[in-house]
């Protein structure tokens, strides 16, 4: 073959794979702009996202890099797929990442082998969905990962609920005891009841949105176990979270009732399911991440008191805790150096290892540690390295160090021809020249962490799902899942991740629905707490009858 033949076919070749690569980022045709999916209500299994720069981008991670190929050089770009490929992961991987969920779930409900297993599977003691006859002014605190909340919800039949929210910023100070926090707590709740004219004579009862791993006795009574997120609460381990709250209310003389103590993750379900009947699975997908469904009570053989459930339950919410897999190694083949990196140097070294690979909390972290390598081997912010120095003295270094979850979103914005928000986000961070190598390298890492983490959520869902069809196959031709938290909001491309990886990975004949969850902490504790309060007082009626 002469070298012009073989010149051609190259050519030929160069202009096959750009026609594909890139031909949504043609902008002289329609439908080309990339629109973000942030805040998207509801995505179904039929969602095509019409009008988005999805398809290629999505399916060829690198076609961002393609469209910047003539100014990174082929050393680069093949130094840059070798320190990457740990993040990118097949279809395969994820089948044997269901596969290894799917028996910590079955090792969870069952007693003797619980101990075995990396996830809690913990009972919630919640039994029943919303019937939207729900009536009443319900008090609610919801803790999360970053903000706490004072809620007030007026609860009638058949409609919205009406809310009333504050949001506060818990103090460092009060994040290592339980004592501080809960007094801190309970003062914040008086003055919103006061501002909310409130009469404190009254009695109320109060939902408490706890976003921490418990062991629950019962609706109103839970064991904390371990703190995640940063949080140290030492003289709450072991303790009733539930007792600990009431006695401090008492102290400050509040005639409020804690009757359900959830998870947040609950509270995203049961809000969702007052309004979509459909809904079995809660996700959260913020600063932490987990996950609870409905199941079959049968096959839950780690309720320690069944005395408490009502006679004609069938199936209760779990709350899976699947931030906590991985802790034995499971997920070993998932894990890269620089995951490894966080880990080590993470507030909780070998503990909620899933948590640490797709949340909000570590995400920004996780791209700021591959970037530093990229620095260190000279691939981005060339004109700016100074190679005498080590690159964690470097101060463009420092400066990724910065990088938040939030950026990674604004970054996911570009399309690969001006990057207006990537180098937006570096301006912000104190990196005011930056060449489209630059931006091309970072955008494309950025894109890869955070497209690792939503298929490695779609898998984890679809195991959930496949439990549920399997306890309903008969009765259950569509499945709600409700999820909030600020990754999954925010973030422009994460649905759509989720989505097409669900298509693959979830029950073929199944049709589902992710479904933000609006204010699912604060009435879904509502929503529990008259739920159990209506039980109590229907069971001293019929005691005094009888």
């Amino acid at each position: 073959m002469s070298k012009e033949d073989d010149h051609g076919i190259r050519s030929w070749f160069e202009h096959c794979w750009n026609s594909f690569c890139l031909r949504s980022l043609d902008t002289t045709k329609p439908n080309t702009r990339f629109v973000s999916q942030a805040g998207k209500e509801v995505v179904t299994r039929e969602s095509n996202f019409d009008g988005l720069l999805h398809d290629p981008v999505e399916e060829n991670i690198t076609s961002i890099l393609h469209a910047n190929e003539s100014i990174i050089s082929s050393e680069d770009y093949t130094e840059l797929m070798r320190i990457t490929s740990p993040f990118h992961i097949t279809v395969e991987t994820l089948a044997h990442l269901m596969t290894v969920m799917e028996q910590h779930c079955q090792m969870g409900l069952q007693l003797s082998q619980k101990h075995q297993s990396d996830l809690k599977m913990l009972p919630t003691y919640v039994t029943n969905l919303p019937t939207r006859k729900e009536e009443g002014e319900i008090l609610a605190l919801d803790l999360g990962g970053t903000n706490f909340r004072t809620l007030l919800v007026r609860l009638s039949p058949n409609r919205d609920a009406e809310v009333i929210s504050e949001a506060h910023i818990v103090p460092n100070s009060k994040k290592i005891l339980a004592q501080d926090l809960f007094e801190f707590i309970v003062d914040v709740l008086k003055e919103f009841m006061k501002r909310n004219q409130l009469n404190l004579n009254q009695e109320y009862i109060l939902g408490f949105t706890f976003s921490f791993a418990c062991e629950q006795m019962a609706l109103n009574k839970g064991k904390f176990l371990t703190p995640s997120k940063g949080w140290i609460l030492s003289d709450l381990v072991g303790e009733d979270v539930v007792e600990k709250l009431q006695k401090i209310i008492y102290q400050k003389q509040l005639k409020v009732k804690v009757t359900a103590l959830i998870n947040d993750t609950v509270g995203t379900l049961m809000a969702c399911a007052y309004r979509e009947n459909t809904c079995r699975v809660g996700v959260i997908l913020g600063t932490g991440t987990n996950a609870c469904y409905f199941e079959d009570i049968d096959k839950i053989h780690t309720i320690s008191d069944r005395s408490v459930l009502s006679p004609d339950a069938t199936e209760m919410i779990i709350n899976t805790e699947w931030g906590a897999l991985g802790e034995g190694g499971c997920l070993d083949m998932l894990i890269t150096d620089f995951d490894r990196e966080i880990d080590r140097m993470s507030n909780n070294p070998g503990i909620h290892i899933f948590e640490k690979l797709i949340s909000g909390m570590y995400m920004g972290r996780l791209a700021a540690e591959v970037l530093a390598t990229l620095i260190n081997r000279g691939l981005i912010l060339k004109t700016q390295r100074d190679h005498q120095q080590s690159y964690r003295y470097y101060a463009p270094f420092h400066a990724l160090y910065m990088l938040q979850t939030s950026h990674i979103s604004e970054i996911e914005l570009d399309t690969g021809k001006t990057f207006a928000n990537t180098r937006n986000v570096l301006k912000k961070l104190g990196l005011d020249y930056t060449t489209n190598a630059d931006c091309a390298i970072i955008s494309y890492t950025c894109r890869l962490i955070s497209r690792r983490a939503a298929m490695l959520t779609a898998a984890a869902i679809a195991v959930l799902m496949k439990r549920l069809h399997e306890n309903r196959k008969k009765d259950m031709k569509k499945i709600c899942i409700g999820i909030d938290g600020s990754l999954y909001r925010f973030h422009p491309r994460f649905n759509m991740v989720i989505q097409r990886h669900l298509k693959i990975l979830a029950p073929v004949l199944l049709n589902y629905e992710l479904r933000i969850s609006a204010d699912g902490s604060g009435i879904g504790a509502a929503i529990c707490a008259i739920t159990a309060n209506d039980a109590r007082q229907a069971v001293r009626k019929d005691e005094i009858e009888k």
